[in-house]
């Protein structure tokens, strides 16, 4: 690879692999990263820094889901300056560098209590970082 060279372009190697890329608007973009350890350990509220490469910065990003049993973690970007607008392109298949975490303390929840949250559009991920234990529409609990 020659230096400044994005390493999404590579399919192989170490780094995170792009599971699945979904464009939920021109500017905000879903990708689904194969990232078992975190996937397994993250816990609600807590973010991962993203690096995609050589000459790219460090981002922070939440983990808007993640899914265990797959070993992936779900990252919601919204396109606004080089880094965010470069990781949009990656497609299925391209890797990412460097993703550290999960880091950040968590939300807490308290056993035997509620969490509501009020979002609205793409938001709404990061309300309910756990499949099948949210309601649906614009307002969530969760238990």
């Amino acid at each position: 690879m020659n230096h400044g060279e994005c390493p999404g372009s590579a399919a192989t190697g170490p780094g995170h692999q792009v599971a699945r890329a979904t464009a939920l608007s021109p500017v905000v973009h879903r990708l689904d990263v194969v990232a078992a350890r975190i996937a397994e350990v993250r816990q609600a509220g807590q973010f991962v820094i993203v690096h995609q490469g050589p000459g790219a910065e460090r981002i922070p990003l939440t983990i808007a889901e993640a899914d265990a049993d797959a070993g992936t973690i779900g990252l919601v970007i919204q396109a606004v300056g080089r880094s965010t607008r470069d990781l949009v392109t990656l497609r299925v298949g391209d890797v990412i560098a460097d993703i550290a975490g999960p880091v950040g303390q968590p939300t807490e929840l308290v056993d035997g209590q509620h969490a509501v949250c009020r979002v609205a559009g793409w938001a709404r991920p990061s309300c309910c970082p756990s499949p099948g234990r949210c309601t649906s529409g614009a307002t969530g609990s969760r238990r």
